[in-house]
């Protein structure tokens, strides 16, 4: 195995060739023209459906989190698979239904 002198300078890469000069519409940037942006029916369900998940008061609840964690540390938790079965065919019922028109 060849190791490399470290203190050798790489080669520089050779200087790109200057453009030609062109007329001055080319040489400036293209004109911006404003536009409008519409949004969908159902992107505006959605905002006001993030907006709404953003204002709801079912955040982190410390207390909560504290008891569960003494219960599993007591061997005191209990999980009901039935209620978790449950939940995950909800979601996939409600995830796998048409939107409405």
């Amino acid at each position: 195995m060849k190791i490399k002198n470290l203190n050798e300078v790489p080669p520089q890469p050779a200087p790109l060739p200057s453009r030609p000069s062109g007329s001055p519409k080319e040489a400036g940037p293209a004109p911006v023209s404003s536009s409008a942006v519409t949004l969908s029916d159902l992107s505006a369900k959605v905002a006001e459906a993030a907006s709404a998940l953003k204002a709801a008061d079912g955040g982190f609840d410390a207390g909560r989190v504290a008891e569960v964690r003494q219960r599993l540390d007591e061997g005191k938790y209990t999980i009901d698979a039935g209620k978790i079965a449950d939940a995950v065919i909800q979601q996939a019922v409600f995830s796998a239904r048409p939107s409405l028109p």
